[in-house]
């Protein structure tokens, strides 16, 4: 879905971003910045976003780290729609964070390197939170319920996934 927009604007540009957010149905995506409990209301959703950050590919469809040979931790880390949905759910609430302790919106932008971090955090988080779907006992009965996996969901965004199980 992200590379369908990639026509519509230059790459990096506001345009492009809010068309990204937007494709997702992204709450922070609008003309009210009020809605998005990420982000102060003095602030863009924008401003998470920096050049190098968004001209990397990794965070894109089907983006992978180089140099992974074993086909398990391929397929693990290469971004799908709910890892890259994920991820920007995730930069969206760590910036917010940041802002809300009083640093300046470029300052607590994501470093490449912590962006890079965050999206392997995510593939990884979304492929156990799959697996946490898919489990079963020997009955058939799905080893975890709605609300257990709805709490892990929530843990994932903000970093205390260890926290609720």
């Amino acid at each position: 879905m992200i590379e369908n927009h990639l026509h519509q604007h230059r790459f990096g540009d506001s345009g492009w971003v809010l068309g990204v957010l937007g494709c997702w149905g992204m709450s922070c995506v609008g003309s009210s910045h009020q809605s998005c409990s990420h982000v102060p209301a003095l602030h863009s959703p924008l401003s998470a976003f920096s050049t190098p950050t968004l001209t990397s590919t990794r965070w894109l469809l089907n983006g992978h780290p180089d140099g992974v040979d074993n086909p398990l931790w391929h397929n693990i880390l290469t971004v799908d729609s709910h890892k890259q949905l994920g991820f920007l759910s995730r930069v969206l609430f760590l910036h917010g964070r940041a802002l809300k302790r009083g640093s300046r919106a470029a300052s607590c932008r994501l470093t490449l390197n912590e962006w890079n971090n965050e999206i392997e955090r995510m593939c990884l988080a979304v492929y156990i939170m799959e697996q946490m779907e898919m489990a079963a006992g020997h009955d058939g009965k799905p080893l975890f319920d709605a609300e257990t996996l709805e709490k892990v969901s929530k843990r994932v965004t903000d970093g205390f996934l260890g926290y609720c199980i």
